[in-house]
């Protein structure tokens, strides 16, 4: 049995690293990471396992090296992400001299690097290449493993890359949720307090060219698997959950059998998702709804058709508008994402996307800087276009200062329409007083209050274009 220690890194910003989608948070938010919430199930059964958020935990690097050079580990296996990578592995090597453990890191740009990053970095013994499958229990107990299938190993001076897998279904052992800090995470569109996330699917069999996840396979999670972990979290009193799947009703039949056994088990959980508007209908929403659903978070992107064919979105523009009236009537809350910035938008099209945010009367609205991920067909378009240097590795969607300028667009402008977006969605005084309509605790307002500090701040201080 090895002591093993999930680590999410301090950091100089509130960084999310998990499920290979990594950006700075643009409020108070925070959930666990949840790369490292399955290995605590894969991993526990067999090992002594610790888990630390430094994030979340306020720890500074010096704090939390401390805390890790007094502990008795074997494993360090931590997550990471483009938004903050080097910062984490300057940390993890600092980690490394002193403890000599097995350092081991799950992140998006390394499902795509992760080979060229383990050459460079000889601190990292192994790269999580899928963090659903029992492989790292393998890679442990081989010391080293033969055979690293969806894991990069390092095996004396050599790197080993295996096999990533291709099946269609799933299982996991049920994540240790206990063993994260849950009443410290948060959300804005929660209903109760605390929430645990789950994953009913892995991947996405969409190809948007912006998104990472046009090359992770997609595979579905067994039902009975699933309920086995309801069952669970249940028992630790949680009554809040957010299904992490990239697209809920990617497989419709599948998603829509899990909420018939929600009712039909009286699991009586309220939760949210992420899904698509081309897949919603009223029949699906209401049983959505009767399962426990209060929440869709829904990809808009662009106000312009042309923009959403050219990078493969697969939705109308007449959809977009159906699936949040839809929601509207059936008393569902949105979230919209919205892209500032996408090569062959202009000032109009911006103030077109503007104003459909306004249109659609979402409940919540995230707009986020066009950002040339590692691993997307964007990220080759940014390069071969010149927008970027393909040494450029560190980036944020979320709340940095734009990466790329077009044509049709400078840094500037980005910059400009994006800090106009939020301010003219959220300032609205229909908004504020919606938000503050629904509050029902002094809690509620204390953390509505800290959530417009942090949003003033954001949205007023100025950007130049480095880290401020």
């Amino acid at each position: 049995m090895k002591k093993i220690l999930l680590l999410n890194p301090p950091g100089n910003r509130p960084y999310i690293r998990d499920y290979y989608c990594s950006h700075i948070a643009k409020g108070i938010y925070y959930w666990p990471g949840y790369d490292l919430l399955v290995l605590s199930g894969i991993l526990g059964k067999e090992h002594q396992i610790e888990v630390l958020d430094a994030i979340i935990s306020g720890m500074s690097r010096e704090d939390c090296f401390r805390r890790i050079k007094d502990m008795d580990v074997d494993v360090i296996i931590f997550i990471t992400g483009s938004v903050s990578w080097r910062e984490d592995f300057s940390f993890l090597e600092k980690v490394k001299k002193e403890k000599k453990a097995l350092i081991i890191a799950s992140g998006d740009f390394l499902l795509f690097q992760g080979s060229k990053i383990m050459k460079q970095f000889p601190f990292l013994d192994a790269v999580i290449l899928d963090f659903t499958t029992r492989n790292i229990l393998d890679f442990l107990d081989e010391e080293g493993g033969k055979n690293p299938d969806n894991l990069i190993i390092r095996n004396g001076e050599d790197i080993i890359e295996g096999n990533r897998s291709k099946t269609k279904e799933f299982e996991i052992p049920i994540p240790r949720h206990e063993l994260f800090p849950l009443n410290k995470y948060t959300l804005p569109h929660l209903k109760k307090h605390p929430f645990a996330s789950v994953l009913t699917a892995f991947g996405c069999p969409y190809q948007c060219l912006f998104c990472p996840f046009q090359q992770i396979p997609f595979k579905t999670r067994k039902v009975e698997n699933i309920l086995e972990e309801f069952d669970y979290i249940r028992s630790l009193g949680i009554k809040e959950i957010w299904f992490r799947d990239q697209t809920f009703l990617a497989n419709k039949e599948h998603s829509l059998k899990l909420c018939k056994e929600m009712i039909e088990k009286n699991f009586f959980f309220s939760w949210s998702c992420e899904t698509r508007v081309d897949l919603l209908n009223k029949d699906s929403l209401s049983l959505m709804k009767d399962a426990g659903c209060h929440t869709v978070m829904l990809g808009v992107e662009s106000a312009r058709q042309e923009i959403l064919d050219r990078y493969k979105k697969g939705i109308k523009i007449d959809q977009i508008k159906v699936a949040f009236a839809l929601c509207k009537k059936l008393k569902i809350k949105t979230l919209a994402h919205f892209i500032i910035g996408l090569p062959g938008e202009d000032e109009e099209s911006q103030r077109e996307l503007i104003d459909l945010a306004m249109q659609i009367d979402c409940d919540y609205a995230s707009f986020n800087i066009a950002s040339p991920q590692i691993g997307t067909t964007f990220r080759d378009q940014a390069i071969s276009e010149g927008w970027i240097s393909e040494k450029t590795d560190i980036m944020d969607s979320s709340c940095s200062y734009p990466l790329i300028e077009t044509k049709g667009l400078s840094k500037e402008k980005v910059w400009m329409f994006h800090q106009l977006a939020v301010r003219k969605f959220y300032l609205r005084p229909g908004f504020l007083w919606k938000r503050i309509c629904r509050l029902k605790s002094i809690k509620e307002g204390i953390i509505l209050i800290r959530e417009g500090v942090y949003f003033l701040r954001e949205i007023f201080l100025p950007k130049t274009g480095k880290d401020d």
